[in-house]
């Protein structure tokens, strides 16, 4: 059972990738994230809206093993691309025709960098909770 979350639509929309899950589009999340390699606390200060990020993201659940299909919308580099973390193992396939493949068989939070370290796409795939109750209860 795979159960994507709901979308919020927020402003700016953000469309780097179109991502199918087990064969079916999925729709994406945008959400507003750091565009610099540091984090900070500034006391007082928010960090400045210059120095941030739209990116999408996809939110989930499953019992099973999900097929990705990432179609990146903008020209990139097949060589540069790269799932964080490393230690999931994931080793993604780069199709011929631009499309980066690959098999997630546990729940697992990542990244999928086409174009470097900005613009990346972040998946959070929770794994499926059991609400069902016995009538011995």
């Amino acid at each position: 059972m795979v159960n994507v979350y709901p979308v919020i639509k927020t402003e700016p929309l953000c469309f780097d990738y179109k991502v199918k899950i087990n064969g079916a589009v999925v729709e994406t999340n945008t959400a507003r994230v750091s565009a610099v390699p540091f984090n900070r606390r500034w006391p007082g200060h928010q960090r400045d809206i210059s120095q941030t990020e739209a990116v999408q993201f996809v939110s989930m659940s499953t019992d099973e093993p999900l097929n990705f299909e990432i179609i990146p919308q903008i020209p990139f580099e097949a060589s540069k691309v790269k799932l964080r973390p490393r230690s999931l193992g994931i080793k993604p396939i780069i199709t011929q025709d631009g499309k980066i493949q690959f098999t997630l068989t546990k729940p697992a939070y990542f990244t999928v960098e086409a174009y470097g370290r900005n613009g990346a796409l972040h998946i959070f795939v929770d794994a499926a909770k059991d609400y069902s109750v016995s009538r011995k209860d």
